[in-house]
């Protein structure tokens, strides 16, 4: 049963929440950014370390294809920036 208490609700939010959806190869993929204060316990951050680790393949992969886009649009503002291209 959800909880209703607005008091509540409120402490549970992240000062910083962004939710969306990407359509990927015919399907649609969701990202979530959360960020805030650490609320959780020592106890339950070793668990949750253990059970979600960091470095799978895919998460590896997420972060190299990321870098290599932001690196991507980095070298084009720069080209443009440098006059390299002309607009």
């Amino acid at each position: 049963m959800p909880n209703t208490d607005a008091g509540a609700a409120f402490w549970t939010r992240h000062p910083i929440d962004i939710r969306f959806s990407l359509p990927f190869f015919g399907g649609r993929f969701y990202i979530t950014i959360l960020s805030g204060p650490e609320r959780r316990s020592a106890e339950r951050r070793q668990h949750e370390r253990h059970r979600y680790p960091l470095r799978t393949a895919a998460n590896i992969f997420f972060m190299a294809g990321t870098a290599a886009a932001f690196y991507a649009v980095a070298l084009i503002v720069l080209a443009f920036a440098s006059s390299i291209i002309e607009w």
